[in-house]
């Protein structure tokens, strides 16, 4: 790490006077982001009694996550990355679990380690001086995954593997120093955090919103002519809906994070939107294929082709091609922490075992057809929930849909659909089978409904498939 850590120090220096980070009115450069990191972790190492290695961050603040980022690449530090929106007893358990030395958060927080709240104005004023340099050898990131199939794990993730990843995507899209990328997603997560590895790649300047809002997303893609734009489905959905335009300057929409539903592509296209859709994972450090505007126009349901480098492959695959995607890349994360089990279950011969299923394509793109923790068996059939949330969402009434398994004493599984619908609509499930009993098989058809005002979300804006599965089983059965 230390010959691309110095490679970078030398690229801060070049670039020192370039924008790098606008927030709200206040634009920073990358040598003003140097000199908070540096002022970052003078404070930090004092408030350890030592040169912290090991640094939990938890914030929503965008200037101190990129200082804590640049920080950690110039002294070589391990930054241990939470989301702000974890309940204490959440935030306590990852800290614990990747050993961390310290925490720094906006705000006073009680924790196992000592603490550290930091403000903007101890980030932006007074001496810099360049903060000791830990040994070499740690990743440089560790990042819990979201846990959907048991306890999280922190993916480590190198340096090195992570400007991989940066110069692939910067490859892939045509990203160059005149972009401007408008950042809306959580920087705690590698699809917001990597947007800061590649404006660094690329000397360009990043927009960043501290959370989502439609509204304030749609004013500022035309006010500061964006170029580029990285959204989850349900974003991009709440974009649509309320009624925001793209602007003539957007050259990407990057849409990934949970797979993207073919009707949600189609309406975004047709309305000018120029969406590329994406396929990655924090083990791989974000992105691992990427279509351009044209693939995507013409297969909404592909995710592309794998970025340079990269390669991709389907094991196992049945009678339809559908298998696990697996990747091989200069990207992949060392393992997971303190958890060889699982590192050795998910790496195998420098192949990162996705746990995803998948087909390719004709071409060579990638269709991402479930993750393998949503498959739904039920009666020995697969039934994969992307294509019945498809069919409802093609339902006048229907304006969003999450189908989950629900145990079944006869069928192992069975198809539970949680829908949002459209005013003054109504809908049960005996009119729900029917109307698509043309459409799905009898075993794809839901068994079992429950109508909600709002599909619940993640910290990420992605649909809790957790806490939907957790209402159905709170619920009375249906029969």
């Amino acid at each position: 790490m230390t010959a691309l850590r110095d490679r970078l120090a030398a690229l801060l220096e070049t670039c020192a006077q370039t924008p790098a980070l606008r927030l709200d009115v206040a634009t920073y450069t990358w040598g003003e982001l140097r000199d908070a990191a540096h002022r970052l972790f003078h404070v930090a190492d004092a408030a350890s009694h030592s040169p912290a290695r090991r640094i939990a961050l938890a914030t929503a603040d965008p200037l101190l996550t990129a200082a804590a980022l640049l920080g950690a690449i110039l002294g070589q530090r391990t930054l241990i990355l939470l989301h702000p929106r974890l309940t204490a007893s959440e935030l306590e358990a990852q800290v614990t679990a990747a050993a961390a030395d310290l925490l720094v958060a906006e705000r006073s927080l009680a924790a196992s380690v000592p603490t550290c709240a930091v403000d903007c104005d101890v980030l932006l004023h007074g001496a810099a001086p360049e903060p000791a340099r830990a040994p070499s050898g740690a990743p440089l990131l560790l990042l819990f995954t979201s846990g959907t199939t048991g306890r999280p794990k922190g993916a480590m993730l190198s340096l090195e593997a992570l400007w991989a990843a940066a110069a692939a995507s910067s490859e892939r899209l045509e990203t160059g120093p005149e972009d401007r990328w408008l950042a809306c997603m959580p920087l705690a997560h590698i699809g917001g955090l990597s947007i800061l590895l590649r404006a660094l790649h690329d000397g360009l300047l990043v927009v960043a919103h501290p959370r989502f809002s439609a509204a304030a997303v749609a004013a500022s893609l035309h006010s500061e002519a964006i170029t580029r734009l990285s959204l989850v489905p349900t974003m991009l959905r709440d974009l649509l809906d309320a009624g925001a335009t793209p602007p003539p300057s957007l050259r990407t929409l990057l849409l990934g994070g949970a797979a993207a539903p073919p009707d949600l592509v189609c309406r975004a296209v047709a309305a000018g939107w120029p969406v590329a859709t994406t396929y990655g994972l924090t083990e791989a450090a974000a992105q691992v294929t990427t279509a351009n505007t044209a693939q995507t126009a013409s297969a909404p349901g592909a995710c592309g082709l794998p970025l340079p480098g990269y390669r991709l492959r389907i094991t196992d695959p049945a009678a339809d091609g559908v298998g696990q995607i697996e990747v091989a890349s200069p990207s992949l994360m060392a393992g997971y922490f303190n958890q060889p089990e699982a590192t050795a279950d998910r790496l195998r011969d420098g192949w990162l075992r996705t746990g995803d299923l998948g087909r390719l394509l004709p071409d060579g793109q990638l269709c991402v057809v479930a993750r393998r923790s949503d498959l739904i068996v039920s009666g020995g059939e697969n039934v994969y929930p992307a294509e019945i949330e498809a069919a409802l969402r093609t339902l006048p009434e229907v304006a969003d849909a999450c189908v989950v398994a629900r145990p079944s004493d006869r069928w192992g599984q069975e198809v539970a659909a949680m829908l949002v619908l459209r005013p003054d609509t109504s809908f049960t499930l005996e009119a729900l089978r029917v109307a698509l009993a043309d459409r799905l098989a009898t075993f794809k058809l839901p068994r079992a409904l429950l109508l909600v005002h709002a599909l619940p979300q993640t910290a990420t804006s992605k649909v809790d498939r957790r806490a939907v599965a957790d209402a159905f089983a709170a619920a009375p059965k249906q029969t």
